[in-house]
């Protein structure tokens, strides 16, 4: 049985090919996805493992889970980019294309709607105006966006 080429033009709007995604192109959905999944996944064994030390560290590890969070694609030691971020080779920027590297605000209130997903998706689906597509909400009200890696950048010192 034979896709119908209709189908793969709407599959290639979805998931574009990899060969198609260029430096500096809103990066695609299911990798947005894995990169998140590689963040969450640095929380939870983190705070799994503090907590099997003992039951104090996994407060702390909470604490230090929720500020990674809010802050993970402004921290300098990482470069502007959370650990999933980085993995996928992935950029959260401004509008105007600018890394996100110590700008404390934007980064924070752009990942503040993970710690709110659910509201994030009833606002979403509620809303009249849709954001652009490649954006969520976070990225809406920050006016950020996460963009396909052209090169590692070296953070200056």
């Amino acid at each position: 049985m034979e896709i119908p080429e209709e189908a793969k033009k709407k599959v290639k709007e979805v998931v574009p090919d990899e060969d198609e995604v260029k430096a500096g192109d809103i990066a695609p959905f299911n990798t947005r996805v894995i990169a998140a999944v590689i963040d969450w996944g640095v929380v939870l064994c983190l705070t799994f493992v503090l907590s099997m030390i003992h039951w104090t560290l996994g407060y702390l590890a909470n604490a230090a889970s929720i500020g990674y969070i809010l802050t993970k694609d402004s921290l300098p030691f990482l470069g502007g980019q959370s650990i999933g971020k980085k993995v996928m080779k992935l950029r959260a920027v401004t509008a105007e294309g600018a890394h996100l590297t110590g700008n404390w605000e934007k980064g924070i209130l752009r990942n503040a709607f993970l710690m709110i997903a659910p509201i994030e998706l009833v606002v979403l689906l509620l809303r009249e105006e849709k954001p652009e597509k490649g954006r969520r909400l976070g990225d809406d009200f920050a006016k950020t966006k996460v963009i396909v890696e052209a090169e590692p950048v070296i953070p200056e010192a």
